[in-house]
């Protein structure tokens, strides 16, 4: 009897040894993976549709979904603004009655995006010429301000894209909701 007990034990610890294993290597794989999502990127700005894989304005909890923890973040009594490493600032209008990012910050106000990476879908990149946005938006249409001239490409659903260009060149891409 002692023996068949035994090497039950011996079994079950075995058993015990492989799940664990298994459980270790299985989380490795799900944490590689979600770190690959976040981490991959196309640099792309999707007309007023799209930054990166981000629905330009969905809440707070997709832009972290999609890009990660932001780098910076604050809030004050109207707005939450979260910037990431990617060159992505966003603004969300904040519901006083909560305090936590996922509850707060849900009504998508205004992007920036900053970084030689990042380009439209129609190919315009920060850096481009002046010349280079006349020449992808033939239709966009431009105002002053102050040192910029503030390009906008595309509107839809109440966003609009634009150009930010400063010396004769795109500085950062903004898309703003109306």
């Amino acid at each position: 009897m002692n023996a068949r007990l035994a090497r039950v034990r011996r079994l079950n610890r075995g058993l015990a040894t492989t799940l664990a294993v298994a459980g270790v290597v299985l989380t490795a794989a799900g944490v590689a993976t979600a770190t690959s999502a976040r981490t991959s990127s196309s640099y792309v700005i999707t007309a007023t549709k799209t930054i990166d894989g981000y629905r330009v304005g969905s809440a707070f909890t997709n832009a972290k979904r999609r890009f990660g923890g932001p780098r910076s973040s604050s809030q004050d009594r109207a707005a939450c603004v979260a910037s990431w490493a990617n060159g992505v600032t966003i603004a969300w209008q904040r519901r006083p009655q909560y305090v936590k990012w996922e509850r707060a910050c849900v009504t998508f106000v205004w992007s920036k995006v900053t970084g030689r990476l990042w380009s439209t879908d129609k190919g315009l990149r920060v850096g481009a010429s002046q010349s280079q946005v006349k020449k992808l938006y033939n239709v966009a249409t431009s105002k002053k301000s102050g040192a910029y001239t503030v390009w906008t490409l595309a509107k839809s659903s109440g966003n609009s894209l634009q150009a930010w260009v400063k010396g004769g060149r795109v500085s950062y891409f903004r898309v703003v909701h109306a």
